[in-house]
């Protein structure tokens, strides 16, 4: 790069931040100025975690480093069941539910069934309002796409991930089911589930329904930009992250 585009790109970046981040900028300089040694290192380190979380180079390159790549479509191992993992319904105010963006995860298990990858699909998820249940209506939805009812399993009772992997253990061993299959849900959510279902007695492969990486922002020079967005894919990651840790810690992972 000759440093006549590295100005230009350096002028536009100086262009394109907005004008508070600056009237902020100058702010803490004067804030600085003044501070005693202990609250400056204080302002800094506030400064550097502020830009981290909300930098979409450093939180897609962590992001990248924990999911679980997505397995290629063309899966040659078939399996006798896909589990779907919960956490893809939500509820209006009227109660009704709706697919939210994890809805991925029952999609692409329809996809992998008509593929002939899995021969039954097993959806564990309890949360809903009043009667309906999140894995009641995605029964619903699958038998809408054409999926033969006896092909689908319902685990209705599960609020977490440890419930997921415990109860469909259950379920599978009452319906006299080999403990292995294929787990679905989003390639965030993998380490986390993976773990928690092996050490259920569930041995399974996972499947990468979706991946926060595919709406990766652009950024300046790779290191400059700050995205506001980048901050609410840097909470799923924590969540997850912090969840594995706790799973850990309680013996469930």
């Amino acid at each position: 790069m000759n440093w006549y585009s590295t100005l230009s790109d350096i002028f536009y970046f100086l262009l394109s931040v907005p004008f508070w981040y600056w009237l902020t900028a100058a702010v803490l300089f004067l804030i600085l100025l003044k501070a005693s040694n202990f609250k400056r290192v204080l302002i800094v380190t506030s400064i550097v975690i502020f830009y981290l979380v909300n930098n979409s180079f450093v939180v897609d390159a962590l992001i990248e480093r924990w999911e679980q790549k997505p397995i290629n479509a063309d899966i040659k191992v078939k399996y006798e069941t896909g589990v779907v993992l919960g956490g893809f319904v939500s509820f209006d105010n009227d109660n009704h539910p709706f697919l939210n963006p994890a809805g991925h995860r029952l999609n692409e298990a329809i996809k992998l069934y008509y593929k002939g990858v899995i021969n039954k699909i097993l959806i564990s998820g309890g949360y809903g309002e009043g009667a309906v249940k999140e894995s009641d209506y995605a029964k619903e939805l699958a038998l809408k796409a054409g999926i033969p009812e006896g092909d689908i399993i319902v685990e209705n009772k599960s609020l977490t991930t440890y419930e997921n992997a415990v109860f469909t253990k259950r379920k599978m061993d009452s319906l006299c089911m080999k403990p292995n299959a294929l787990l679905i849900t989003s390639a965030m959510h993998i380490p986390r589930a993976k773990e928690t279902f092996e050490k259920a007695g569930v041995i399974v492969n996972a499947y990468a329904s979706d991946s926060l990486l595919k709406e990766s922002s652009a950024y300046f020079n790779g290191i400059s930009y700050i995205n506001f967005d980048a901050f609410d894919k840097c909470k799923s990651l924590l969540k997850e992250v912090f969840g594995l840790i706790a799973y850990k810690l309680t013996g469930k992972a």
